[in-house]
């Protein structure tokens, strides 16, 4: 999601007079967040990817940046190519952090690139006995940078004096690593002037989850790791996004001066009881607490730790909301009594475009691109800002958005804030070939392949026993650029339409409207 859907989702929910609203980040940095704050006042990356290259020192813990960031790994090279060491602390040497082939580069392309030079082995849950054994031997030897400390931090003597009570065998049991490991890793610190730590859910996922990044941070204000060139603690993000939900408002509790500022810039009284978490909403519906959970992307039975416990809370709910771009196992579970389906738009869809927080704070436009669109989809800024004004129509004017544009103008105090963006179709010879590519590749696979897969499906080469006809669906989605105009041949109940291309004939499937009743006797697809 974007930061203007973000933003309008929650406004809307004030709105309606609840703060059960939560963002994605949530099942990810929470813990990050708190003790960030805590520590450092915000609970968001002190450097950038830029930082990378050139520090002496870079550490991965409890996060495997070749599979769920994998952009990063360019920046990874090149730190690599510039000197600098990378480590490893984690339960297992992903194989992606041994080696890694960067596809832009020919020689890694070809050959791969070593990534990491040292792994350290702890326990799963152990990192924060780890981080703390490192911060005691850092203590012990005065491998700390006195002056940062005294000028920059407080508390240092309560954390030293807390660590010296840790007892060497409990720090080593709790760990899975020994005290030499420990101490080696902080004589890695020691030689190294500059460093950044950078984490992810390795570290997050856990009771102790805020406690551990806080620890971390212990580590990297001794060594005056933070607020320098090539220094930094990075709790590395999975999607895009997600940093800017939470900083635009979409968390279910708000400062006093945060809501008295809603208040005075949309002139109406916001709700001041603390709002649900999400997974404090998960737990609520398992409990039957929930009479409505609308979910907008994303997929409880994938992120949360109990998958049974989560089908089964989702299954209590009366009325479950869906909006998302794709279908989804969550989606398929039997309603209570009544499951919504909503289609929703790319981001390259939403009219006036949409920005997105990266990890390293930078706000980033991505425009509307014209094309061809389906009418049933509406952007989530405009659905949530429909259905608060239906509620409360009272409020509807203030509530209402004409455009993403007008959304952030809101957000950055009236002024009007644009973004430029050079159209390709205007550029250099390279811009125009990359046009014209993309539009081939853009006409290969909703023009040929299609009629492609109809015509082998039509010879009978795909097999019958599936009950989804894949080729069907994908035909129809395809429709509007592929073939004409549908006509519908019969309509069955608890049953999809079925419809005929005129162009190429082939057998498509529509999804229709189905009652409480009906979904409750009929979850799949249908095709004769």
């Amino acid at each position: 999601m974007m930061n203007e859907h973000y933003y309008a989702v929650q406004k809307a929910a004030r709105a309606m007079g609840t703060n059960h609203v939560d963002d994605a980040a949530r099942l990810c940095h929470a813990a990050s967040t708190v003790a960030m704050k805590r520590t450092l006042g915000y609970g968001a990356s002190t450097c950038s990817y830029r930082d990378w290259i050139g520090t002496d020192l870079i550490v991965f813990f409890g996060s495997y940046t070749p599979n769920n960031q994998p952009v990063t790994m360019k920046y990874l090279y090149c730190a690599r190519k510039a000197g600098t060491k990378v480590v490893v602390v984690n339960p297992y040497f992903e194989p992606g952090l041994q080696r890694y082939w960067v596809p832009s580069v020919a020689e890694s392309a070809l050959f791969g690139t070593k990534i990491a030079d040292e792994w350290f082995a702890v326990d799963t849950g152990g990192d924060l006995a780890f981080l703390n054994g490192v911060f005691k031997v850092l203590v012990a030897e005065g491998w700390v940078d006195h002056d940062f400390i005294l000028e920059h931090t407080v508390g240092f003597e309560v954390a030293k004096a807390q660590v010296k009570k840790q007892d060497w065998d409990l720090l080593e049991g709790e760990s899975g690593t020994t005290r030499q490991e420990m101490r080696r890793f902080a004589e890695m610190l020691r030689d190294a002037k500059n460093g950044i730590f950078v984490w992810s859910m390795g570290l997050t996922q856990h009771a102790h989850g805020v406690e551990t990044i806080e620890a971390l941070i212990n580590v990297s204000l001794a060594r005056g790791w933070v607020g320098r060139e090539r220094t930094g603690l990075m709790p590395i993000r999975g999607h895009s996004g997600v940093q800017g939900g939470a900083e635009v408002g979409c968390v279910p509790w708000l400062e006093e001066s945060q809501r008295k500022r809603f208040e005075d810039a949309w002139n109406f009284k916001l709700p001041t009881f603390q709002g649900l978490s999400a997974a404090e909403m998960v737990a609520g519906a398992y409990r039957g607490e929930i009479d409505v959970f609308w979910m907008v992307g994303g997929n409880f039975l994938e992120t949360l730790p109990d998958p049974p416990a989560a089908s089964q809370a989702l299954k209590n709910v009366s009325t479950r909301i869906h909006q998302d771009l794709l279908l989804s196992s969550m989606m398929l579970l039997g309603p209570k009594d009544t499951v919504m389906l909503l289609p929703a738009t790319t981001r390259y869809e939403s009219p006036g475009g949409g920005t997105e927080t990266s990890t390293e704070r930078r706000i980033i436009f991505s425009p509307e691109i014209p094309g061809r669109r389906i009418s049933s989809a509406k952007p989530e800024w405009e659905v949530f800002a429909e259905v608060a004004a239906h509620v409360v129509p009272e409020l509807a004017d203030k509530i209402r958005f004409i455009s993403s544009q007008e959304i952030r103008d809101e957000t950055f105090d009236g002024e009007h804030v644009t973004f430029r963006w050079k159209d390709y179709a205007h550029g250099s010879k390279q811009r125009q070939m990359k046009l014209r590519t993309c539009e081939f590749l853009r006409r290969f696979f909703l023009h040929v392949l299609p009629k492609a897969f109809v015509r082998i499906r039509h010879f009978g080469f795909l097999a019958n026993r599936y009950r989804v006809s894949r080729v069907a669906l994908c035909c129809q989605l395809l429709r509007p650029l592929s073939c004409g105009p549908a006509t519908e041949t019969s309509t069955a109940t608890c049953e999809n339409s079925h419809w005929h291309c005129p162009s190429c004939g082939a057998l498509m499937v529509i999804l229709k409207r189905f009652t409480s009743a009906e979904l409750s006797s009929c979850i799949s697809f249908n095709s004769s």
